[in-house]
Formats: C-alpha cells, structure tokens, sequence
C-alpha cells in the first residue's frame, strides 16, 4: 500500500504564540522543586535553552537532523552532559561555528504560554531556512526518591534525557501539539536530577512546539483518559503481521494489562481475556494471528475508565477490491446513493494510493486510522445495501459521508454524519451541526484535513452519542464570515439529512471552534427562528470584514438563544478580548451567555475532550419558537426574517434595525425600526389570545388596530418599491451571486477566460463552471444567474442585455455610472439585475482591451464583499462600492 498523510490541514496554523523570552543575569540552573507526595501538574515554566542549531545536509536531512549530536562543535556529548557543561555552551566557545545559526544563544527563559514555540522564538513564520534543533534542560529537585509523569507533545522529532539516560526517542512525528503524546516515568533520585529535551522542527515550517508538564501518576491516568481514550492503537491496519500495538502510558511500564477483542460489527466477542505486559516505554504487543479477516473492537480497563478502539485485521487493498465487486453488483441504486458510495471509494483511494511524507511510525498510524475508518463505513453501507438497496441512507446509523447534488453547480458535494443505534431510536432526533473552521489551503472535502482531524471526530462523536445527539460535519465554500455560497451548503446539506432521517426542528444545534465559531455566528444571527443553541469556541467577533461581516454587530439578534462562550487568556492567536466584548454587550441587551473563560490553554494546545461542556450544555435545550422580545439587526434585506416579525423593505441602503416586544396582558406589539418602510407580523406565531384583537404601535404610534390573521403588512408611508429595486431576491453582493445556480455565456471568440475563471475560482470553490456558448444562448438561460464577459458577443440578445447594462467603454476610457475614468488598461467587474428576469444576476467583467483582462487572484466568490470594483493594469483596485437601492 502506498499512501501518503493529507498534510495541508497544518497550514491553517498562520499565526504564533507570543513567547516571552527572559535574557538575564544566570542566577544558577533554572531548576523544579518537587515535594514529597508530589501530587496534580505543574507546568515546565523555566528552562535553560540553547540552539537554534542548524542540520548538515551533506550528512542528515531535516528529517533525521535529531539524531545529530550538535553538541560535537563544544567537545561535548548528549549522554554525558551536565549543567555546568550545558551553561559553558555559547557561540564563541564552538570550535565549528558552521552549524551555528547567526542568532544562536543559550539563555534562561520564562514560558508565559503552556508551550513553547521556536519559530516564535527565532523571529520566523512560515519557510525557514536550516534551523533545526533545539536543546532545553532544567535541574529536578526532589526531597526523596519518587516517580513522577512526564507529559509532553512536540510538532516532528523528540529525545529526552534523564541523568543523562536516554528513555524516549521519535523521528518524525507529523501533527501539532494538541493534548499529550507521551506519558513517560521519570524515576528521580534524591536530590538533583538532570532532565534534557531536544527537539527538532523536520518537515514542519509552520508549527515547531514543545508542551511539557510534570504530573503524579494518579494525574497521568487522566490525562491518558482523555488524550488517548480511542487512540491508542499504534497500528490500526493488521496486515502482513500478527500482533496489534498499543500505547498504554509508560506509567505502565511491566504491568499487566487484561485485553479484550471483539467482533465491530456485531459486538461478539472474541477473545475474552488476553493478558499482556507493557514494555518500559508503555508499549503492549497483542497477538492477533488467529482472527479471520475483520474489523475488530480491542478493549481495556485501566480503573475508572475502560478504553475502546477499532482496528482492521487483513489486506485492506483486498478489502477495497471487494467493495468495488459488490457496488458494482448492485442493481437499483439511485444517482445520489451512487455519488455518496463513490465518494467514499474516491476519499478511501485517495488515502491507499498516495506517497507518504516521511513514512514515519506516527503517519502511518495517522494514515492508517483515516483509511481504517473510512472503509469501515464503506462496509456499514453495503451491510444496509442487503437488507434494501433503495433504502441505502435511509436511517443509516454510525458514520457515513453521504453526497448531495449542488445547485449552484450540478456538481456532488459532500457532508459527514454520525448518528448511533441508541439515537436512531428516539421519535425526533437532536442534532449538533458542526461548522468548519477555515482551513488553508483550501481542497477539496474527499481530500481535506477536515476528514482526517480523526481524534477530534471520534470524541464528538462519543460526546453526542453520550448526551443523545446526531452530528453533522457540512464541508462550507467559501471565507469564514459565510459567504453566501457557504449558505446555500449548509442548507442543501441540512435539508438532505431531513429527507432521510425525523430531526427534531426544536432541537438543531451549531457549534465551531475558531473561524468555524464566526459562522456560527453569522449563521445564526441570520436566521435565529432555527435554533436551539450554540457554541462558540475561541470565536473571532470582531473581524475586519465588511460591517455587514462583523458578528458583533449582530448580536442582538442571538437574544432568544441559550449561547456557551470558551476563551483563554492564554490564547496566542485569537485574543480573549473578542469574547469579552461579545459577552459584555450580550449582557447589555439584557441575556448572558456561560462564559467559560480561564487561564489553562493557548490556541493549539486544548485537550481533546474540550468540548465535553458543549454537549452538557445542550442538553434539555429547546428552541424558543414564540419569544415575547425580539432584536434583528441586518444590512441585507435576504436576512430580514425573525420569529413572527420580517422586514419587507429598507428606506436606504444600509443598516436596518428592528425591536419588537410583545406584551401578552394588553396583546399589544410595540415595534421600534430604523430604516425600514415596510414589515410584516405574524401573530400566530405569537403565545396571544387568538379571539381578541391585538394593538401594534411603531415608533410610539398605532400602526394596526384590528382582529388576528394569517400576517398583518405595516407600511410606514413610503411608495412602494419599483421592480429593479434591490430586494431579498437580488441585491448584491458580487459574492451573492454565487449562491444560485449560474452558468457562463461563452464568447465565440473567447480561449482564455473560461480557464481564468476555473482556475481562479473554482479551484478554491470547486464548482463545475458551466459554460454555454453564445450561439446557444436563449431566453431559457435568463432563468438562472449569468456571466457575460466583455462587449465582442455577436448574439443579438446578449448584445440588447449588455447595453442595457450602466457602462460603456472603449480601448482609452471607462464610463460607469455616469462617471468617466480615464484610464487605459482597467478591468471591471459588477453584478447588476438581468433586465430579462429581474430576480436573477448578471455578473459582468471586461476590459479596455479584452486581452489585457486578469483577475489577479480576485475569487470574487470568497471575497466579493461589494457590488462593484474597477482596477488598473498592476491588479491595484482604483474604485469598488455598491449601488444604492435602485442600483443607481
């Protein structure tokens, strides 16, 4: 099998924790004090530090560059070092200085975060050069002898020294510090003890950290519990070999350990009990030569908690081949069960047939989890093709990706669903969607990181199955602030899940984490009617979007809506002021969101079951269907509904604000608007007496005096809109566009701009551009958003349409809007209403001289915050804006 790790999930890492680094008079080896009876964690908060050294590369690679002894150039070996050696260490004491990087120091430091990030240290982001080894030591001072934990993770290789003992060594480890990778025993002596660590930064030009903690054992356990609770099989594919390979903790070194191995699918069980011991690093070998071809569950026991994991024991090609034979066999599937089956068999190929990076022990594990579980729900599927072939999703249980038709594009998307046997029979189920953050850069979802972030899916999903949840995992185009294309997802995703299972409609919940907690917000601010509740983790609300972008400017609008909030202190990336603020004026409106917020972890470094109060959170939650008070805030009239009040119409461009507050003892509404001409109540959406009349007043006058109906129209005295005025079916902006289906009207003469716009934007939306040449084009075409580029069309009915547009232009000036740029070589692009169908877009782009068009990188389908932009020859933008509502 070859296979290589879907590696671009680290790239989103783009920013760096702050690290406070401590140059200072050395007043003796930073050391730890540890008690008798040492109990809980204490955090590694002072080290002596040396390095950044760089790797030869006539010898080593970055790879391997820690198995270098850099201490040579001193005349000093690792397994031999003291501290006094390790204070002598300093660029004018090297013999060589040739891998000594220009900035290399040995300094005492304090840590302010829970890890500590090199790259931060060394000024750099991004591509570095050779840097690639550091070295952190530190004296452990203990009353008598005693052992304790040693918690740690690191982003590539690691090798820690005790007393100058070698006891833990990894090349090549590929993930980010996220919870602990190693629980290691540190046996200490009486008195000093001289611990080292040496990592290094590999492949990794993103992340290079190091978390460390020292903890008891009883505290190791826990941590255990939670980093590897199903993770802790080191190889998740049996195959050619005869043993399974766990990591049990070193604090279990030459302990005893009762296994136990059943059958996945049905739970019987195998082995009842197989006993084995740990080696001194916490490593067990199972013996598994006698099990048939299979998935297998192996379990264990380690007081209070019992630890369960699933592995494949066979040839898993073999297996890949069978599920070929059998969807080939079968007769009645429809397109949809098709996609979603070859989809799966698409992602699982991909995961079998690509080059490893390094191939280390770490990313074949990770590797090979991916492609364990992938085939797994493979096999869930055909087990339900043999009970009814045309019901193949249908109340389909465990974990599934399933394939949806877009209609932006007539091209399968895809979603991720998980939903347990014990859920699968309650009467309506509740649901947890969870939104995604930004991941960079972008692929598509059968090749994303977001699939393969398996430790984080397999705790959600043992949280949901736990409190009595389902999961969706949609995959959103688009920018993080949910861009209209990634609205239309979430909702073709949402409602294809209705079709096959009873989701409760007052029990939908959102939750993200980052960027994926910005569309949360977004989201529900939009249509705050739909949901239950919502998390927030580590949220950005005061983005530098556009205003109508902004989150924190709608948070009046989540008013009805039970909301948990997760900050640090600590975090590096995303400052803890955003939740702060967000919270402070949630209070402000009169409703208070759980805050958690605390001093524990930075951005990275959370525990794996950090969102274990999410789930607790949600539970007994319900939707607020008739809420007595309601505030919207919205600038686009397609977000202009809420509960039983929706705004039919704007004064001006802008910000448009609504209160409304109903009184049920006088059955009265009082509305409070700015910038609205028109809006709608539906009182029967209200807890009022339906029998008697109700009483509306708006800015303190009485609007409506009358019996309940279906919706009662106020109109504050404005003229009623014309047709081409924008409305919540057409108003901008460019982006908007993009969430309808639309096709491009090809030019006879076009053979370029087609391929710009599928390698500009649809590489990054992953839309099939449809594209229709002009001779075809026909009145049919106006059903449907439409790209026209340029003014070299010959069809009659495209040239009418292009002058009825607000520009004109030659090779030496520009005129739009009546306002004339004179400038040669500008390119242009606006939407504006198709005066054919004035509830679907036009999107039109040209230049002053069509061969002189680009894009310069412009995806207007993630960027396009504006009705217009205008830019010169070296891509720099001279004027963008909006028209105004009557798109003048």
């Amino acid at each position: 099998m070859k296979s290589k790790l879907n590696f671009s999930w680290i790239y989103w890492l783009t920013f760096s924790v702050v690290i406070f680094v401590t140059s200072c008079k050395n007043n003796g080896f930073p050391k730890l004090i540890l008690k008798e009876g040492f109990k809980g964690k204490i955090d590694l908060k002072n080290v002596q530090l040396a390095g950044p050294f760089l790797y030869d590369s006539s010898k080593t690679n970055e790879i391997n560059s820690i198995e270098e002894n850099n201490l040579e150039c001193f005349g000093l070996r690792e397994d031999s070092l003291s501290e006094k050696d390790f204070l002598k260490i300093s660029y004018e004491s090297a013999t060589n200085k040739k891998f000594l990087h220009q900035n290399f120091k040995n300094i005492s430091f304090n840590v302010t975060s829970d890890n500590i990030d090199f790259l931060d240290l060394i000024g750099k982001t991004g591509i570095v050069g050779k840097e690639s080894n550091f070295y952190l030591a530190c004296n452990i001072k203990s009353d008598n002898e005693q052992k304790i934990i040693l918690l740690a993770s690191t982003c590539f290789g690691i090798k820690i020294w005790l007393n100058n003992r070698l006891i833990q060594k990894e090349t090549g480890k590929i993930s980010f510090p996220k919870g602990f990778d190693y629980f290691m025993t540190l046996p200490l002596k009486k008195g000093k003890n001289f611990l080292m660590i040496k990592t290094n930064r590999g492949i990794n030009h993103i992340c290079w950290r190091l978390i460390c903690k020292f903890s008891d054992i009883q505290t190791a356990k826990e941590e255990y519990g939670i980093n590897c609770f199903t993770d802790f099989i080191v190889n998740p594919i049996v195959q050619n070999q005869d043993t399974l390979n766990t990591y049990v903790g070193g604090y279990m070194a030459g302990k005893t350990i009762k296994v136990y191995i059943s059958d996945k699918i049905n739970n019987h069980k195998i082995y009842d009990s197989i006993n084995v011991t740990a080696d001194a690093v916490g490593y067990c070998q199972i013996p598994v030569n006698s099990l048939k071809d299979d998935f297998y569950k192996c379990s264990f026991i380690s007081p209070p908690d019992t630890f369960k994991e699933m592995f494949y024991h066979g040839d898993i090609l073999k297996l890949n081949d069978s599920f070929k034979a059998e969807i080939e066999a079968l007769k009645i599937l429809n397109k949809q069960d098709k996609a979603s089956l070859d989809g799966a068999m698409e992602r699982l190929d991909y995961l079998l047939h690509k080059e490893y990076l390094i191939k280390s022990r770490s990313e074949i594990k990770f590797n090979d989890k991916n492609v364990m579980i992938t085939a797994f729900s493979i096999r869930n599927i055909l087990e339900n093709a043999k009970k009814d072939e045309s019901k193949l999703y249908k109340n389909a249980r465990e974990t599934y990706l399933r394939a949806y038709l877009s209609k932006i594009d007539g091209q399968y998307q895809y979603y991720m669903f998980h939903v347990s046997d014990k859920v699968l029979a309650q009467k309506n189920i509740p649901l947890v969607i969870v939104l995604p953050f930004s991941h960079n850069p972008l692929s598509p979802m059968l090749k994303s990181w977001y699939l393969s972030n398996i430790d984080q899916i397999e705790w959600e999903k043992q949280l949901a199955d736990n409190t009595g949840f389902a999961l969706l995992w949609p995959y959103l185009r688009g920018n993080s602030s949910s861009s209209p294309i990634s609205t239309t997802d979430f909702f073709e995703a949402f409602e294809d899940v209705k079709q096959n299972y009873n989701i409760d409609p007052d029990r939908v919940f959102l939750m993200g984490d980052c960027a994926g907690a910005t569309r949360v917000l977004m989201l529900a601010s939009r249509y705050p009617d739909m949901f239950a509740g919502l998390s927030l983790f580590q949220a950005v609300t005061k983005s530098q979007f556009d205003a109508y972008n902004i989150p924190i400017n709608f948070v009046g609008n989540l008013f009805n809506i039970p909301i948990y909030v997760y900050h640090s202190t600590k975090d590096d990336v995303i400052s803890v002021s955003n939740s702060d603020d967000f919270v402070n004026l949630a209070e402000s409106y009169g409703f208070k969101p759980l805050y958690n917020r605390n001093e524990k972890e930075s951005h990275y470094n959370l525990p794996k079951n950090c969102h274990y109060p999410i789930f607790q959170f949600f539970k007994n939650k319900h939707r607020n269907q008739c809420p007595d008070t309601i505030y919207y805030t919205t600038y686009e009239q397609k977000y202009n509904k809420a509960y039983w009040i929706r705004l039919d119409q704007f004064i001006q461009q802008g910000k448009a604000e609504v209160t409304a507050i109903y009184d049920n003892n006088k059955n009265s509404i009082q509305v409070k608007t700015v910038n609205i001409s028109e809006y709608t109540i539906f009182p029967k959406n209200l807890k009022s007496d339906k029998s008697k009349p109700i009483l509306i007043y708006t800015n303190g006058k009485v609007s409506y005096k009358g019996l309940i109906c279906d919706s009662i129209c106020i109109n504050l005295g404005q003229k009623k809109p014309l047709n081409n005025q924008k409305n919540k079916y057409i108003e901008g902006p460019i982006n908007h566009f993009f969430a309808d289906k639309f096709a491009y009207i090809q030019p006879d003469n076009d053979t370029s701009i087609s391929g710009m716009i599928s390698r500009d934007w649809g590489q990054q939306a992953f839309f099939n551009l449809n594209t229709i040449k002009e001779n075809k084009y026909n009145e049919s075409f106006n059903d449907c958003n439409i790209i026209l580029f340029d003014n070299q069309y010959k069809n009659p009915k495209i040239c009418d349409l292009i002058s009825r547009l607000p520009i004109k232009y030659d090779k030496s000036n520009l005129i739009f809007r009546n306002e004339e740029i004179k400038e040669k070589n500008l390119s242009f692009c606006f939407i504006y209403p198709n005066p054919f169908n004035t509830k679907k877009y036009v999107l039109y782009m040209g230049a002053n001289r069509a061969e002189d068009f680009r894009l310069y990188g412009k995806n207007f389908v993630i960027i396009g915050n504006y009705d217009y932009v205008i830019w010169n020859k070296k891509g720099y933008e001279i004027k963008k804006g909006f028209f105004d509502l009557n798109w003048q």
